[in-house]
């Protein structure tokens, strides 16, 4: 019990730091953008979420964060299926494994 409140208290420690390690004064243009990562992943969902939240929401940044997700939550819910039954298929193989 110990221990996961050691992970959770690490996890959230490392989240609130590395949500401190950006430049906030950094233009938010295309111009800006470096690499694969950020050109094909970063930058579109950056632009996804300025549109909701300026278009749509009137500057609501929170709810477009929370649109955006479920978006990529839904659009990622066959891997995770997949995924599940995979280790269903793995826990009913384990017996016999370990035989």
């Amino acid at each position: 019990m110990r221990k996961k409140i050691l992970l959770i208290a690490a996890l959230i420690g490392l989240a609130i730091f590395l949500s401190g390690c950006m430049d906030v004064n950094q233009d938010l243009t295309n111009d800006t953008k470096e690499g694969i990562w950020e050109e094909y992943f970063v930058w579109p969902l950056i632009t996804l979420i300025e549109f909701i939240a300026e278009d749509i929401f009137n500057h609501g940044y929170g709810l477009a964060i929370i649109i955006v997700t479920i978006l990529l939550r839904t659009l990622i819910l066959p891997l995770n299926i997949k995924q599940l039954k995979s280790s269903q298929a793995m826990q009913m193989l384990q017996p016999e494994i370990q035989n």
